[in-house]
């Protein structure tokens, strides 16, 4: 028993995905981050916008996106016999291009960053804006000259790692890669005879 005054202890309870509910734990996450890039693709459009730090909209996808991996490794640790989950990862990674394995790394490493270091590895740029609607009477107030030729530029961000390339178009890519490590995980004979089929009551 603590002495008086001493802050208690906190017991972490952990993290449990049973096998019932682990297809709609990864869907879920795989569903927030598609939304948070649509959000991220729209707001990097060369057009007038409401305000909106796409620096954060980046994280709002990363920590999702980035969220897939743990989800299955929680579950694979407290269902799966036989097969440890680094070993399955290894082999699913070597089934990867260079190029993607090495996106996928970097992006697991930006949610690392953002959670516990400095921030993820994120530049400020700047775009053209191009008013592709009827010019309004104030259209100099937008930055926007005759026939929709830009006088302003809206700010933006990009990883440091792809600087020619839109964040909303990296953040895409890897985006597709989780939902291929979600289908091939789901879709793995070994994992498969653990997850009961739609519709049954099994745990």
């Amino acid at each position: 028993m603590n002495a008086p005054g001493t802050p208690q202890r906190r017991f972490k309870v952990p993290a449990t995905v049973t096998p019932s509910r682990v297809v709609g734990a990864l869907h879920a996450k795989l569903s927030a981050a598609q939304w948070a890039l649509f959000q991220l693709q729209q707001a990097e459009q060369p057009t007038l916008s409401a305000s909106t730090s796409h620096h954060s909209l980046v994280i709002q996808f990363l920590r999702p996106a980035r969220g897939v991996y743990p989800v299955a490794k929680t579950f694979h640790q407290g269902w799966v016999q036989g097969e440890e989950f680094v070993s399955w990862a290894g082999t699913w990674q070597r089934t990867l291009t260079p190029a993607e394995l090495t996106l996928w790394h970097y992006m697991q490493d930006q949610r690392d960053w953002d959670e516990h270091g400095d921030g993820a590895d994120l530049m400020p740029v700047s775009g053209p804006v191009m008013h592709v609607y009827q010019m309004p009477y104030n259209a100099a107030l937008y930055g926007v000259g005759p026939e929709g030729q830009p006088l302003a530029s809206k700010g933006s961000v990009r990883f440091r790692r792809y600087p020619d390339v839109p964040a909303g178009s990296v953040c895409g890519d890897y985006m597709a890669l989780c939902r291929r490590f979600v289908d091939d995980y789901l879709s793995n004979p070994v994992h498969v005879a653990v997850i009961p089929a739609p519709g049954s009551t099994t745990t």
